[in-house]
């Protein structure tokens, strides 16, 4: 039995006209697809508009604050009393080292408590747009959207110069309503009823859960705005306060420190 003689294909090798005309771009294509499109191209880009537009106006500001440190040469006065002999020796203070101490606990916690900064105090503003609106207000707004809440647009303040809460309710929001005639109510939703208390006047009330001690000394508002009031932990508020202070020595070797804080207020 005669064996099948192996059949021989040859493969047509590619046309290179052929293959390079089909990696060329075809523009007119792509025209044609965004012109087919063209109301879903515009919906997209006006969306991206409005959301662009609306955060610009809306979003709130961040401030800045920094100032320079110079750190003083001790090298003068030791040359003085070391004379030829001070450049054996290597007397100046690093701003490395004043650095780290400007960002210790002691000094940062001196700061704190000196500001009060665990404390946060604020208008109760309406969502998305109330701060927008607050921020160009000439005047105290009536509170309540719709009939609903507290909430406020206008000019509206309150200033808080001591708050101490148990431990279990740190970093807990608590509602402060105007009642008028510079009366407030303290409300907390782990709290078994309202606290009452007058601007100017210390409120001590002992609760299920341990002590808790306001003092508004000031607030702007007509009855029924609603605040907002925080205490936050000490450490934690000196931990983020640590993070967020950013320390650099200008140039190499300059003694300039530079120290730059941003915020919301």
């Amino acid at each position: 039995m005669n064996a099948p003689l192996p059949i021989h294909r040859q493969l047509a090798a590619p046309n290179p006209a052929l293959q390079a005309d089909n990696d060329e771009i075809d523009l007119i294509e792509y025209w044609d697809i965004i012109v087919d499109h063209r109301w879903l191209v515009a919906a997209v880009t006006a969306i991206a508009i409005a959301v662009g537009s609306a955060y610009s106006l809306l979003a709130r500001p961040v401030y800045e604050a920094n100032l320079l440190i110079q750190v003083e040469d001790s090298a003068s006065s030791a040359k003085s009393f070391l004379g030829e002999a001070a450049s054996l020796f290597d007397v100046k203070t690093p701003a490395a080292a004043e650095i780290e101490i400007l960002r210790s606990r002691m000094v940062i916690g001196r700061a704190v408590d000196s500001t009060s900064l665990y404390i946060s105090a604020a208008p109760r503003y309406l969502p998305i747009v109330g701060g927008w609106l607050a921020r160009r207000a000439k005047d105290l707004s009536d509170p309540g959207f719709l009939g609903f809440g507290g909430f406020v647009t206008g000019t509206e303040k309150i200033a808080v110069s001591a708050f101490d809460v148990p431990e279990r309710l740190e970093g807990t929001g608590f509602r402060l309503t105007a009642q008028g005639d510079g009366r407030y109510l303290l409300s907390h939703s782990d709290l078994t009823g309202d606290l009452g208390g007058t601007v100017g006047v210390p409120l001590i009330k002992s609760t299920p859960l341990g002590t808790v001690t306001l003092l508004v000394s000031g607030m702007e508002g007509r009855p029924g705005a609603e605040f907002n009031l925080a205490r936050q932990s000490r450490l934690a508020t000196v931990a983020g306060l640590q993070s967020s202070l950013r320390l650099s020595e200008r140039g190499r070797q300059s003694g300039v420190i530079d120290a730059t804080l941003q915020g919301g207020n």
